[in-house]
């Protein structure tokens, strides 16, 4: 969990970079960077990142290539 004054500084960034919240991403299962349903993780650490950064798996891959 995150204190409430990072998840608000973490949602405002992404809504600047994205156009969506962090948090409402990660609630409804959405990716933030590219919108799509999250459905599934190649492994735990990746699913650990998403509650973390809301990125799905595809967008992770591009990211951390």
């Amino acid at each position: 969990m995150k204190s409430p004054e990072m998840t608000s500084f973490l949602d405002a960034l992404s809504r600047q970079i994205h156009g969506r919240t962090r948090s409402e991403c990660i609630e409804n299962r959405i990716c933030v960077a590219c919108g799509v349903e999250v459905t599934e993780f190649r492994d735990e650490c990746s699913a650990r990142e998403y509650d973390l950064t809301g990125y799905c798996q595809d967008c992770q891959d591009d990211i951390w290539a």
